[in-house]
Order: C-alpha cells, then structure tokens, then sequence
C-alpha cells in the first residue's frame, strides 16, 4: 500500500510540474524533473487559440501515458515468501543435493516487469515406486497477479526412481506489462503420482480416452455432480482447462 500511495503522489507531482503556456501565436509545454528522468516537449504552430490548446493536451497526456508506462510499475516488492508444499506420493524439496537441508519456503526479493528470478531446488523421491512429478501454485494474493506472473521449472517429465534426487531450477518470470500489482505471495505446489499425468484411466499411456473423461467431468469440483478426482489431473479440487492442457502435453506417451 505505501509503494501505491507513493505512486499517486508521484503522478500527482507530475501534474503540478508542468508547465503550459498558449497564445496566439502558439504553445510550449514542459516537464521538470522526475525521479531524475528529464521529459521536456516543446511544440510552436501558427493555429488558432482553441486549436493550439487542444493540441497541447494531446501531447500532454501521451506524455503522461509514457510516463506512467515506463516508470510507474518498475519493481514489484515481494515481502512474503512462497510457501512450499508438496502432495501425492511422498516426496522432499531441498535446497542442497545431500537433502539435507529442506525448503519450506522461497523470498522472491523485488523482481522488476520482463525479468524473473530462478532458484536451484532438489526434489527426492522419499517412496517404494517410481513416481513423476507436477509443477502448480495456488493461494495467489491479490488473485489477479497470477496474470502478470508465471512459475516454471525444468522438470523434463520423466519418471523418478526410489530414493533418486532431481535437481530442477525453479523460475518465476514476470510479464513486461504489470499494471495493479506490488506486493503478492503464492505458494508453490509439487505433486507426485506413480501415473503419467494426464493418464486419467490408468492403462499406462495419455490418449483420446483420457480427454473424453476429463471433458465429461469439465466443471465440476469436489463435491458436485460428476466430479470425478482422477480427472483432477494437477490435484487442485476442480477439473478445468488446466486438466486439459496437462494431458494434452503427455498426449501419446506412455509410462
């Protein structure tokens, strides 16, 4: 809130810092200073009064636009850490390779729009089966940021043995245009099922089958008609078109 209360003071100091002089023979219009970047414009023209101020107010407020564009959102301030969950089949997330030394939680720091930050995480499988493992999030806050940010990891998809540690980068990249976000949190989710994910009816590969069923029970969630849990393919207590989109992309393969 103190980084959007700034934000308004800032433009509303850009309104009394500029400068705007109209007559009959033309216009000039200034900007001073702001947060160190100089915006001057200057624009002579022989159009009548009522012209020249019109004109005048265009430019001013591309001006403006420009501004707010280029230097409103230029961090997004991060001060609550991602918790980090895991669910399905037993699995550990830690920070070094011995797993040793478990990660709970990730600080994001200040991420700036069109850039990200990666984090180097070990993923052990801690059970009796081989399993493979699925990347989500949820509890966004404000529920709108999930538009602007994206997580990611370099999981390949394949199937991980007992006792084996995959060493994965966890990146969360950020859109180049943010607009309403600062602060925000998440948490980060890794789940882990002996299935293919997408394999729906449990017959060792993703095919056609396997779409139908989740299409069948599209829009349901737990606890209404048709809601089937293995259609619930990331786990998230509803079946929708990130279901879809996950089987999709095993489509043809077996495990």
């Amino acid at each position: 809130m103190a980084a959007m209360d700034e934000w308004k003071s800032m433009v509303r100091r850009s309104f009394f810092s500029v400068l705007f002089t109209v007559d009959d023979c033309g216009c000039s219009m200034g900007l001073n200073v702001i947060h160190g970047h100089y915006l001057g414009v200057s624009v002579t023209t022989e159009l009548p009064r009522d012209s020249v101020h019109v004109f005048g107010m265009l430019v001013l407020l591309s001006v403006l636009v420009a501004f707010l564009s280029s230097e409103s959102f230029n961090t997004l301030s991060v001060p609550n850490a991602s918790a980090v969950s895991t669910t399905g089949n037993p699995i550990g997330v830690y920070w070094n390779q011995a797993a040793t030394n478990s990660c709970v939680s990730i600080f994001w720091g200040k991420l700036a729009p069109g850039g990200g930050k990666s984090f180097v995480l070990y993923v052990r499988n801690e059970g009796d089966q081989s399993l493979y493992y699925l990347l989500t999030s949820g509890r966004w806050n404000p529920v709108g940021a999930s538009q602007y940010l994206s997580l990611r990891w370099s999981y390949d998809g394949s199937r991980m043995s007992p006792g084996s540690v995959l060493r994965v980068s966890l990146t969360l990249a950020v859109s180049r245009a943010v607009w309403g976000v600062t602060d925000f949190s998440f948490d980060v989710v890794i789940l882990a099922s002996p299935n293919l994910l997408g394999d729906v009816d449990f017959n060792g590969r993703v095919e056609i089958l396997d779409l139908s069923i989740i299409a069948r029970a599209f829009g349901s969630s737990l606890g209404s008609p048709g809601w089937n849990p293995n259609a619930d393919v990331n786990a998230d207590g509803r079946v929708d078109i990130m279901d879809l989109a996950l089987a999709a992309k095993n489509f043809g393969k077996t495990g």
